[in-house]
């Protein structure tokens, strides 16, 4: 049985090998499109194979760590280069927040990330204009916002100084929901997704939509933090 998954992942090894020696930064925008398909692939091969390696071939662990690494190899290239400063949770502890109504994933995500880091008991207003004492996020032309190709809970994430790998996880789940650009084939971004739509639609109150945001990014930051175990 070992011998038959062997070979099928050798199979996906060989092709990684040939992605491998076509990755570098000379790279234009459509090879790395193409680039970044034939890798997709390759993960989702890997996915396919690892479902019925019922006995968990060495070979599994192996070939997903390398499949990784070009993935993050391939996701360095073609980041843009932006500079945020790292400001730490001091220095918000005790700010007013505003952000636009009808919130959606990253502005819930970013309220969750306040209330569970910075400040559980923070005032966050939604509202079109920020007043001269709140602390804007998710709003144009404010400290917290979109930088390059960053979601702006992943900006606020560099700012605050948070460095947890979950939270890192939880970033590109919220990257690929906000932004889809299938920078982080997430697996947990569809359903997440799916379940904040059908808040939206439900036309919920923007306190109603931050209330049940946060249940849910806790729920899934802690069934990440097990996972990761």
């Amino acid at each position: 049985f070992h011998q038959a998954r062997q070979e099928n992942y050798a199979s996906i090894d060989e092709k990684a090998t040939l992605l491998a020696q076509n990755m570098h930064q000379e790279l234009t925008a459509q090879e790395r499109l193409e680039i970044k398909d034939e890798l997709d692939g390759l993960l989702q091969q890997h996915a396919d194979i690892a479902r019925i390696d019922y006995f968990e071939s060495p070979d599994k662990v192996q070939l997903a760590a390398r499949l990784e690494r070009l993935r993050q190899t391939l996701l360095t290239q073609t980041r843009l280069p932006v500079e945020i400063p790292h400001a730490g949770i001091e220095a918000y502890r005790d700010k007013r927040w505003v952000t636009r109504p009808r919130p959606y994933v990253d502005r819930l995500a970013c309220a969750w990330l306040i209330r569970r880091y910075v400040n559980p008991e923070a005032n966050i207003r939604y509202g079109a204009t920020p007043a001269p004492d709140e602390i804007a996020f998710d709003m144009p032309n404010t400290e917290f916002s979109h930088r390059g190709d960053l979601c702006t809970f992943e900006v606020m994430l560099q700012i605050l100084d948070l460095d947890d790998p979950v939270l890192q996880t939880v970033a590109e789940i919220i990257h690929e929901i906000d932004l889809g650009d299938g920078m982080y084939p997430r697996t947990e971004a569809s359903g997440v997704g799916a379940v904040l739509r059908g808040w939206q639609l439900d036309e919920l109150p923007d306190s109603e939509m931050e209330a049940r945001g946060i249940t849910l990014f806790e729920g899934l930051y802690v069934a990440l933090a097990g996972h990761a175990l």
